[in-house]
């Protein structure tokens, strides 16, 4: 990636709350699975009570840290999200051929399509900074661009 992609770049991370809200549960239902294999179907409400409480720290943790690792970077130039393996993807906004929504359980992305590479890049929109984040996109893409039928509602 040329140095000048990110000149004058903003950082925006997933808001840590909307990435809880949806590993928390997972990882209970996780440690429900792990557990019926271990024990059967004989359950004790203490250990279930336990798993509760014990999810919650790894989940925040968790959560934290896939926000911080994996931020959208906007700039002049494009916008810089990840490929479907969690590898940073920068996309040029004339380059942008289609722009499609997807939701994985609750939580929305865009997935950018470019026109150069036939590629894909993932754009988380559950931001922490939600109306900022889609404020910017509204001034740095093109009038033209796929992205602007997603920002303006």
């Amino acid at each position: 990636m040329e140095p000048e992609t990110h000149a004058a770049a903003t950082i925006y991370h997933a808001s840590v709350v909307s990435l809880l809200s949806m590993l928390y549960p997972g990882a209970f239902v996780v440690l429900i699975a792990w557990t019926a294999l271990e024990q059967g179907t004989r359950f004790d409400v203490a250990e279930i009570g336990f798993g509760l409480v014990g999810c919650l720290p790894g989940a925040c943790v968790v959560s934290w840290i896939f926000s911080k690792c994996f931020p959208v970077i906007l700039s002049k130039n494009g916008i810089q999200g990840y490929s479907f393996w969690g590898l940073p993807r920068f996309i040029r906004w004339q380059d942008i051929k289609e722009a499609r929504g997807f939701k994985l359980l609750h939580l929305k992305f865009l997935r950018l399509y470019s026109m150069r590479d036939q590629k894909v890049t993932w754009i988380a929109l559950f931001q922490a900074n939600p109306q900022g984040f889609l404020l910017q996109i509204q001034t740095l893409a093109p009038l033209d661009s796929p992205l602007q039928s997603f920002v303006v509602r």
